[in-house]
């Protein structure tokens, strides 16, 4: 009884070794990706926040309107979710928190920040010539 016993744990451990675990991106900026919400804000030349930079005295305004966004190891794929937008895809290369996009001429600088495998904040920065900065902010989720 004994060895069937031992035989059985053998088994058993055996077959517990070969389970694979589920696989995970190396990277958890893959993948899809859903926004309800935009903010925009504006930053005077010092950095301070321009206390009234939009229409109405106020520092930022925000917009809840539902974006899509695929991102594979090369591409970004941003989907309005509009009808009749088509979604448009743009290639990029990412070093830590920057991204950069070689075919954007409007904005200067791109960001990843707070990454986890279940959120995001995207922040676009336009500089201005005036030396004030432009900062979109889209926070991601899964």
């Amino acid at each position: 009884m004994k060895r069937y016993l031992l035989l059985l744990v053998l088994l058993g451990t055996t077959l517990a070794g070969c389970h694979k675990a589920d696989p995970t991106p190396d990277d958890p900026l893959l993948g899809h990706w859903q926004s309800d919400a935009i903010t925009y804000q504006v930053y005077d030349p010092t950095g301070k926040l321009d206390p009234a930079a939009f229409a109405g005295g106020l520092s930022s305004v925000t917009n809840q309107v539902v974006h899509l966004l695929d991102v594979t190891s090369t591409t970004f794929t941003f989907n309005a979710n509009t009808p009749g937008v088509t979604p448009t895809s743009e290639t990029y290369t990412r070093t830590g928190e920057v991204l950069t996009f070689p075919n954007q001429a409007t904005y200067q600088t791109f960001a990843a920040r707070s990454l986890t495998a279940t959120a995001f904040v995207y922040e676009v920065t336009n500089l201005r010539s005036d030396g004030s900065r432009f900062v979109a902010t889209v926070p991601y989720h899964r």
